[in-house]
């Protein structure tokens, strides 16, 4: 499983750490900064 923390995986439209969120509705992309 991978992290979704980055620019490229928190705009896939995947939930890709399986934590049940995907892209900007993830606390690990928002957490980031990737999402402001």
């Amino acid at each position: 499983m991978c992290e979704e923390n980055n620019l490229t995986n928190c705009f896939d439209g995947i939930d890709n750490d399986g934590d049940g969120f995907t892209d900007c509705d993830d606390f690990d992309c928002t957490g980031a900064g990737v999402c402001d």
